[in-house]
């Protein structure tokens, strides 16, 4: 029997998912489909089907789009804002809450130790995501072909400096123009998509390429909104594929935040539920611009691949598994490869800086065994850690 869609029911399911939503995205995949298809019955199989097929399609936060498509779908436009805001908000206030305590008592030598017991844990976390990408590219293209393009996108990145929005945006267009022959009407509809993500980001990336006497001088609120819009519109890879995108925007481009605050806000949101790259993005714009950055982050990230995907959703189903699709994901992965390794990189000498080598080369290796060999979890993993930095600290 299906039940009544109500703006209270709504809330209090996006919420519960909200709530108990660890391990990401794609984790909390299951709790809509249980929720929305088995219980409420509001959507069917094939629905969900199609609802998930769009979702990973396009780049920007799943568990946001999914949440913000169901609210749309069943109350319109008060729904879709109703189930974003919902979504978003519990994991981000208790995210505030904590980065501000924390940061009141930075000065305190103890709280120092404390950060700095984080950053070997976020560089050991980052670490397991680059091998998990590299596990994921394997299985789609032979290794040798893996190293091959991770060494051409190493080459674009590091070499010629080409920024990794271009980059993303000339791997689609490589992948497009390979398969063009193979579906003419899939590539209009491409055609299309592709248009807007070159607008957007070509608009975003001009800001960017100003030298740093032009960017100093963009208010704080344009430095959010383009800082984020990029990640937003091109990161694939769900949450941890897009914090390296927001690392490069926000700490190097836009100097907006420091690394050490950069990687405070990583261990504080891996510690808790909810979307992993909305409540960076909250938490860096409140830091930034107060209410209002917060506001303006968020949007900025969750706008466009949202609107996107509402535009879009039955148009780009039937082609879920078409080659250009396929092979788009498979080009795109390397470089959110080396963008992540970058970042561990970055994580790696803020721990040797501020603990030294010893301490945190044993905190690193002791955070992988608690991690991947007793499998616990990584709020608990944080939380220890902060504790022994701290106690090391006195």
């Amino acid at each position: 029997m299906v039940t009544p869609v109500t703006y209270k029911s709504l809330w209090i399911q996006i919420l519960l998912i909200s709530i108990i939503g660890y391990g990401g995205g794609a984790a909390v995949i299951p709790l809509f489909h249980k929720v929305f298809v088995e219980e409420k019955k509001w959507f069917n199989e094939e629905d969900f089907q199609n609802i998930l097929t769009v979702s990973n399609t396009l780049p920007g936060p799943i568990q946001t789009k999914i949440a913000g498509y169901i609210g749309y779908k069943t109350k319109g436009l008060i729904g879709l804002i109703l189930s974003v805001i919902t979504i978003i908000s519990p994991s981000l206030l208790l995210m505030l809450l904590f980065f501000e305590t924390i940061k009141s008592f930075q000065y305190e030598p103890w709280v120092n130790g404390a950060i700095s017991g984080i950053y070997p844990v976020i560089t050991v976390m980052m670490g397991l995501l680059v091998f998990q990408f590299a596990v994921r590219s394997i299985k789609k293209i032979q290794w040798k072909s893996l190293i091959v393009i991770l060494l051409i996108d190493l080459f674009a990145l590091y070499l010629l400096q080409i920024h990794p929005a271009w980059l993303i945006i000339i791997t689609i267009v490589t992948s497009f123009l390979y398969r063009f022959k193979e579906s003419f009407r899939f590539s209009i509809i491409l055609t299309f998509i592709l248009i807007i993500y070159v607008i957007q980001t070509y608009v975003s990336i001009n800001f960017m390429s100003f030298n740093m006497t032009n960017i100093d001088s963009l208010s704080e609120s344009l430095k959010l909104i383009f800082a984020f819009i990029i990640p937003g519109s091109i990161g694939y890879g769900g949450g941890p594929g897009s914090l390296s995108l927001i690392s490069y925007e926000v700490v190097e481009h836009f100097n907006l935040v420091s690394t050490s605050d950069f990687g405070l806000a990583v261990a504080i949101q891996s510690a808790l539920p909810g979307v992993t790259a909305t409540k960076l993005a909250g938490t860096i714009g409140f830091q930034v611009f107060g209410i209002a950055g917060l506001l303006l982050s968020i949007l900025a990230y969750v706008l466009p691949s949202l609107t996107l995907m509402i535009i879009l959703l039955n148009l780009l189903n039937k082609y879920k598994n078409h080659p250009v699709v396929n092979l788009m994901t498979s080009l795109l992965t390397p470089i959110i490869m080396l963008l992540l390794f970058n970042l561990v990189l970055n994580f790696y000498a803020l721990s040797i800086f501020n603990q030294g080598y010893f301490i945190a080369l044993l905190f690193m290796i002791s955070a992988f065994l608690v991690i991947k060999v007793l499998k616990v979890h990584p709020f608990f993993v944080i939380i220890l850690f902060m504790t022994l930095g701290g106690i090391i600290s006195l």
